[in-house]
């Protein structure tokens, strides 16, 4: 009698098939040893596989549903058969599915993994998280579940976390350029910027044609003050793909315009055209031609490329100043409370001095954070997030106010600045808009120094509204309107007048034209308010060579000049009056 089972020879020829992607020469193989032995596990699984494969997604259906049938206790078929469900977009049905496998094997990564995805799907991220780390917990070896477990660890904000992942995915996969390249951006957002240079060579080494890799090197050597290095390593990314605004918008950043038939501004002219266009590109396009119409003199064009490009990104933030009206009243009505909990300086651990650099966005809070930061003894923080962060729980509610609360926030608080110290106990902290918890920090934090930037106003709002600052920048959404802007800064003006009179603490308030006039004796007045002995260092904030990460990065590299807050008054025949008076 002949024997009808399919052999270990057999199964062999489909897999040779199916390693090479000759996937229809399988199926041919699978089904002629079905008509042999019809119920035959493998040739049934790899046949549901291949169809998943080819597209023909019923078919595979049909086959995993009668994997099913035939072994209810085989998780590897639910598996197949959840992921047959995701590609038909039936997520309840994927998700048991996947559950169903998981439960059969708890052991099964790939099975973790996948279940992951549809989590994600779900909009459940924690839960997503959770079943990524799992997979990776039982040894999996496929590099795609380390990146997306990276990935994942990245948008949570466990970024050292996310390194190791990545890490793991080079050590499985050595010339995968996009594993580097996630790598890159990791250390990019931890500001380890030789780390990120690195890897970012690395991406260009095995994928000479990344663009993006490119233009993050030229973001970089930009905030390192290279601006010959800069702008080629960006002229390289848009030689590559000329059609991503972000990057034409950070070129716009590095150079200076000098001519009409700049090639670069034909390019961003039709960039912005083209309604074929995302509003982000387009975005980006219109305030890159913004900076080159305005290096070039051409004044009413700049103008009309500012305002549309500030009409596209409100568009996308969709912001209302009347949540910011909301929450500044907030801050006043809760301030009597957080008076009443002020703690004792006799009864504080100092462990680091941080300076509070406050004042509004593009007021000349970097240049001085520049100057300070020039100081041996002074370690830079730049825009820390930590007070708007740690401040959300006792802003909630008024009886989230007590000595405990005060106390956590200030040991969390203090906490981050050792991590970033390098060893120094004073550490400047230079977001802007902590000048909203001015009241809190001085109840917390009794021997802070706290420094007030203030700029003319009508070159603070117009300094606001010609850049365009990061999605994700902190509290920004008021920016992209003239309105809005003149709005929140008489909120701000109203805020800081509450603070210096219901306050005792010393708040120094330096005024920003008077320090390019009389650099040296108002950043000796600086030194002195904040209690640190004279360094000559501090007269040329131009050569601190710390990165500056902010939208002022390019100035910073300068020598402190005069002239710069009478730039507004180029677009002052466009503004109908807007920007006058505004301060008074």
């Amino acid at each position: 009698m002949k024997d009808k089972r399919v052999k270990d020879s057999d199964i062999q020829k489909i897999l040779e098939y199916f390693n090479k992607d000759e996937y229809h020469e399988a199926e041919k193989l699978a089904k002629y040893f079905l008509l042999k032995e019809s119920e035959n596990l493998f040739c049934l699984k790899i046949l549901g596989i291949i169809y998943s494969k080819l597209g023909r997604l019923n078919k595979a259906l049909h086959i995993h549903e009668k994997l099913i049938l035939i072994n209810k206790n085989d998780s590897e078929s639910y598996n197949n058969l959840g992921i047959c469900y995701k590609n038909l977009n039936r997520t309840e049905e994927s998700l048991s599915a996947f559950e169903r496998a998981i439960n059969l094997n708890p052991n099964f990564s790939d099975a973790y993994y996948n279940l992951s995805n549809i989590l994600e799907k779900k909009g459940l991220k924690n839960e997503s998280l959770q079943a990524n780390q799992k997979a990776v917990e039982l040894g999996s070896n496929n590099p795609r579940v380390h990146s997306k477990f990276g990935i994942r660890l990245y948008n949570s904000g466990l970024l050292s976390e996310a390194v190791l992942s990545f890490q793991k995915c080079i050590e499985l996969e050595s010339n995968n350029a996009e594993y580097f390249f996630y790598l890159a951006n990791t250390f990019l957002k931890l500001e380890l910027l030789e780390d990120a240079i690195a890897n970012y060579i690395k991406v260009t080494e095995i994928d000479k044609y990344h663009y993006s890799a490119y233009s993050n090197l030229g973001y970089i050597y930009s905030q390192k003050g290279k601006t010959k290095l800069a702008q080629q390593y960006v002229e390289k990314a848009i030689s590559l793909n000329p059609d991503v605004g972000k990057t034409h918008f950070l070129l716009s950043s590095i150079k200076k315009y000098l001519n009409v038939y700049d090639t670069q501004i034909s390019q961003m002219e039709k960039g912005y055209s083209n309604n074929k266009n995302n509003d982000t590109d387009r975005c980006y396009f219109a305030f890159g031609l913004g900076k080159a119409y305005e290096d070039l003199g051409n004044f009413k064009n700049s103008y009309d490329c500012y305002v549309n490009g500030n009409y596209l990104r409100k568009k996308q933030l969709n912001y209302n100043i009347g949540n910011d009206i909301e929450f500044f009243d907030k801050i006043i009505s809760f301030q009597k409370k957080i008076n009443k909990y002020t703690l004792l300086p006799k009864n504080l651990i100092m462990k680091h001095t941080p300076i509070f650099i406050i004042g509004m966005p593009r007021s000349g809070t970097t240049i001085v954070e520049q100057i300070i930061s020039s100081h041996t003894k002074v370690t830079a923080g730049g825009e820390l997030k930590f007070i708007s962060k740690l401040s959300k729980h006792i802003f909630d509610e008024k009886d989230n106010i007590n000595n405990n609360s005060l106390t956590q926030f200030r040991e969390s608080y203090l906490d981050n600045l050792k991590k970033i110290s390098n060893k120094n106990i004073i550490i400047t902290d230079k977001m802007p808009q902590n000048f909203r918890f001015i009241g809190l920090i001085t109840a917390a934090f009794p021997e802070a120094k706290i420094v007030h930037v203030h700029r003319d106003p009508s070159a603070t709002c117009w300094g606001i509204f010609k850049q365009c600052f990061t999605l994700e920048s902190d509290a920004l959404g008021f920016a992209y309107c003239l309105d809005d802007i003149i709005g929140y800064y008489k909120l701000y003006l109203n805020l800081m007048r509450f603070f210096n009179d219901s306050l005792n603490h010393n708040i120094y308030n330096l005024d920003y034209e008077s320090l390019v006039v009389n650099n040296e004796k108002e950043t000796r007045d600086l030194l002195q308010y904040l209690n640190i002995d004279w360094d000559e260092a501090c007269l040329s904030p131009h050569k601190n060579p710390r990165p500056a990460l902010t939208a002022s990065n390019i100035q910073v590299r300068e020598k402190i000049y005069q002239g710069s807050s009478n730039r507004w008054k180029n677009f002052q025949p466009f503004l109908n009056g807007a920007l006058d008076n505004i301060g008074k």
